[in-house]
């Protein structure tokens, strides 16, 4: 909060909490993936911390290395966190016949970034232990992993949108022909 409070920002948590509150009153699945969220927050910073409070101590001596270690460790449950109130509001729109277009390249942009993230720490360990190569290699497969998940995110996307407007062409397309019929 104090972070959030520094950057003006923390209107990010007043938000939150209504949302929250929001989806209770309302019976939606998202007010359970606001609390998987803060499961997943709080198991991830505690993985992290624990992860890091077992390094060597010339590595914890390290700070940068040490924070290297700390997204390693945690960043698949941060990108968890963010993910589940997306995929809550997701089941909620298609429980209430929704069409989902626009979630779908966020959620793979949202896994895409933490693959980036996972092979830049691990690609930095690997480098701080001498192996250059295989740093270097689990780099290079995080970004091209990235990549190709961002684009079928995108891919995804486009086709849902270009779906959606072909339903509204016909159906615009049926409303005409009957006031047509209803005109002659």
């Amino acid at each position: 909060y104090t972070l959030l409070k520094g950057l003006g920002r923390e209107n990010l948590i007043i938000e939150l909490a209504e949302s929250m509150k929001q989806s209770l009153y309302s019976g939606k699945i998202s007010f359970v993936a606001y609390i998987v969220t803060i499961v997943f927050l709080l198991a991830g910073t505690f993985q992290g911390i624990m992860g890091y409070t077992k390094l060597e101590p010339e590595t914890t001596e390290n700070i940068l290395l040490g924070i290297v270690y700390y997204i390693k460790l945690t960043i698949w449950w941060y990108a968890g966190a963010v993910l589940a109130p997306l995929v809550g509001k997701m089941m909620s729109m298609l429980i209430e016949g929704e069409k989902i277009v626009r979630h779908w390249a966020i959620v793979f942009s949202i896994t895409a970034s933490g693959l980036i993230l996972w092979g830049g720490s691990e690609c930095i360990i690997w480098l701080s232990e001498g192996n250059r190569p295989m740093g270097y290699l689990i780099l290079f497969c995080s970004i091209l992993g990235a990549v190709i998940l961002s684009f079928t995110g995108v891919k995804i996307s486009w086709y849902m949108r270009s779906t959606l407007r072909k339903e509204e062409k016909e159906g615009k397309a049926k409303i005409e022909a009957e006031e047509s019929g209803v005109r002659d």
